[in-house]
């Protein structure tokens, strides 16, 4: 894996952030970092295909999530992490079958003391309570998906593909042209729900530094 400090630029802005993950680079904390494989559940090496869509095409209109979601609240905000949200976390990590930081802080942050990405904060309520929430990064004209978790008592409501319906559709609300997920494995169905509407998905070819149609 290849890691890039921030703390390596001195001004650090949205083209930036385009520019890097335009060339297959993704979000770890504070930095950014590419990798092509990885190990998971001690099954092996999985390759691993970088995506991203074309919100400009993007269909994703799920009636059925939205009606089933349509007595929740929904707030968006600049970054912030507070103790709620640690303890939302806290209980969704304790129902996973994977490895994942402890806390929200060492996920977004790490050893940094503050966020320099352009971050928005997804709540979702059902009255008080928090059950869900999400954070992507805004660039000029990308943006990315980073972290999403939810209330595992509301594992039914689908939140995570809730929260990036959410989180694409603001994006394209605020002009952006691309939305990165992350990466999927043709080996390792877990991400196989990141495919949601593959005409508009592209995925990264690095030895030619290309996106091409995912299909």
């Amino acid at each position: 894996m290849d890691t890039i400090e921030i703390s390596d630029y001195w001004h650090w802005d949205g083209k930036l952030m385009d520019d890097l993950l335009a060339k297959g680079w993704y979000r770890s904390t504070q930095d950014m970092f590419f990798v092509d494989s990885h190990e998971f559940d001690g099954s092996g090496e999985h390759q691993l295909i970088w995506i991203r869509y074309l919100l400009e095409h993007w269909k994703f209109h799920p009636e059925i999530l939205m009606k089933r979601n349509r007595n929740f609240s929904v707030n968006m905000m600049n970054f912030l992490i507070t103790p709620e949200i640690e303890d939302l976390f806290a209980l969704y990590r304790s129902q996973i079958d994977f490895d994942t930081s402890y806390t929200v802080r060492g996920y977004l942050l790490g050893h940094y003391a503050s966020n320099t990405f352009d971050t928005i904060l997804t709540e979702i309520r059902d009255g008080s309570l928090l059950i869900a929430t999400g954070y992507h990064d805004l660039g000029d004209e990308s943006a990315a998906g980073i972290l999403n978790f939810y209330h595992p008592s509301y594992k039914k409501f689908s939140l995570g593909k809730y929260l990036m319906k959410l989180q694409t559709d603001h994006s394209r609300e605020e002009g952006k042209k691309y939305f990165y997920p992350g990466y999927v494995s043709p080996t390792y169905p877990k991400f196989d729900y990141k495919i949601i509407d593959a005409g508009a998905t592209e995925k990264f070819i690095r030895s030619k530094e290309m996106w091409v149609p995912f299909l």
